[in-house]
């Protein structure tokens, strides 16, 4: 799928052999990991994180793939929290329900449990009010994690 749809931003939540992926689809890759069913520790590292792969995805065409091993908790806490600031952006509000709502909708089992939901609400707050700190801009995304 990522060469037949020409995908050149790959948002992996997920450990793999990060260097092959690259080299061989000339790709750009945007790394970030947690626990599955977990939520990241750090609410200024997940903004900085989507901050961060908006550049990417910004500087190229095509589709973005962004997966972790289920498809579901890490991938719906990421396309939630891109979704609810865009729409903050936008609307200057934010329905993380309806959100969720639709993205399970199309992708059962998005945001899987309360602490993911909680934390789409935790992120959400802190981008709405301007009070995530900066500390990690101008760093690559390598070395955020």
């Amino acid at each position: 799928m990522i060469w037949e749809q020409q995908c050149k931003v790959i948002l992996m939540l997920t450990q793999w052999d990060e260097e092959k992926l690259v080299s061989r689809n000339n790709s750009s890759l945007v790394g970030r990991t947690w626990a599955a069913h977990g939520v990241p520790e750090d609410v200024n590292v997940m903004l900085q994180y989507l901050l961060e792969a908006r550049r990417y995805v910004n500087n190229n065409t095509g589709p973005v793939v962004v997966h972790c091993s289920s498809g579901t908790g890490r991938t719906g806490i990421v396309l939630a929290l891109d979704i609810c600031m865009r729409e903050f952006e936008e609307c200057r509000t934010v329905d993380i329900l309806r959100c969720v709502s639709r993205l399970r909708q199309d992708r059962g089992g998005a945001v899987q449990t309360k602490e993911q939901y909680f934390f789409l609400y935790e992120v959400c707050v802190v981008y709405r009010t301007g009070t995530w700190s900066k500390q990690f801009e101008g760093h690559s995304e390598m070395e955020l994690f």
